[in-house]
């Protein structure tokens, strides 16, 4: 074996009922998640892996988490349903710890694009995946708007637009 994909999807984690209020919010915090994430499906991740890696061994990670497999690869390729990958911190994490040095495990995710990843581009990934997860540009956005708005409104009044 030459070629391993890990194929792995975070985000079908089943249906929450919402039953009081907390969990209609996160119920709408993890759609909007994921519609902001625009996941890819398994069909299509698994036909963009066979076009750029044709004799590849596919592992599904949801069905079958063993890892054991991958001692004798020489590349792994993990395939990020979406951009950045959330989700796929634990499978780094037992990917590095188990792979040699001289595997080399790069990335393709669902906007087909191809990279390394290292110890760099996994801190870098983990920043932008706190970034995503917690909103913090839709929320500086929302903050800035509510404090510039009363300004706006009130040069507009001055200038008889309102």
């Amino acid at each position: 074996m030459s070629t391993i994909v890990i194929y792995y999807e975070p985000w079908n984690r089943g249906n929450i009922i919402p039953t009081n209020f907390f969990s209609k919010i996160i119920c709408r915090y993890l759609k909007a998640m994921h519609s902001k994430a625009n996941p890819r499906n398994e069909s299509y991740m698994r036909e963009l892996a066979l076009e750029h890696y044709h004799d590849a061994m596919f592992l599904n990670y949801s069905i079958e988490n063993n890892c054991s497999k991958l001692k004798s690869a020489s590349k792994i390729v993990l395939l990020y349903p979406d951009a950045t990958g959330i989700g796929f911190n634990k499978i780094e994490k037992e990917v590095f710890s188990i792979v040699n040095n001289s595997s080399k495990v790069c990335v393709l995710n669902g906007r087909r694009r191809k990279f390394k990843l290292g110890k760099k581009e996994r801190y870098m990934l983990l920043v932008r995946r706190i970034l995503e997860k917690t909103m913090f540009f839709e929320f500086v956005f929302i903050i800035v708007f509510l404090i510039v708005t009363p300004f706006f409104l009130i040069f507009d009044w001055i200038r008889g637009r309102f």
